[in-house]
């Protein structure tokens, strides 16, 4: 009967996915400008998402966002609640909820008014191809301290969105 026991622990043991996020690991908020600042600051791509409570639309999306988080685990993805940090998203010029704000190497690249997750999907490829094409300048970024090496990122990144 102990051996048994051992067996279904072992399968269970063997079962359980590794590396499987849970939704609240996936989307992360963002509670102060701070919190804000050194999301956008990374140099991996960043998905943004600046929301409302109150706002329908805003509640209906949440399965789509994290299907988005889930498919793209490279990319960082954050919920931002339009109300806690009024300042910034006034600076931000936020004037549609839901809106979706993408950065790359600190820099805003695009920015997804409304609920089109075909949109967010292409940008965020887009995105993961630019930074693959330019991941040797990438990886020598998270290793060095130089802000111009950071900025020449940025503008190589911005140009070959465009």
């Amino acid at each position: 009967m102990g051996q048994s026991k051992d067996i279904f622990s072992e399968m269970g043991n063997c079962c359980k996915k590794k590396n499987v996020k849970r939704a609240s690991e996936l989307v992360l908020p963002l509670n102060t400008h701070r919190e804000f600042e050194d999301s956008v600051g990374s140099d991996k791509i960043v998905v943004i998402e600046i929301y409302s409570e109150k706002i329908p639309m805003c509640r209906a999306i949440e399965p789509q966002l994290l299907q988005l988080a889930r498919n793209y685990q490279t990319v960082q993805f954050f919920k931002f609640h339009f109300d806690d940090v009024y300042d910034t998203t006034e600076k931000l010029e936020i004037s549609f909820l839901p809106t979706f704000l993408i950065f790359m190497g600190g820099e805003e690249v695009y920015r997804i008014p409304g609920r089109s997750f075909n949109t967010l999907r292409t940008k965020i490829e887009e995105c993961l191809s630019v930074a693959e094409s330019v991941g040797i300048k990438k990886r020598k970024i998270s290793n060095a301290s130089d802000k111009k090496v950071k900025a020449s990122f940025a503008v190589n990144s911005s140009t070959a969105l465009n």
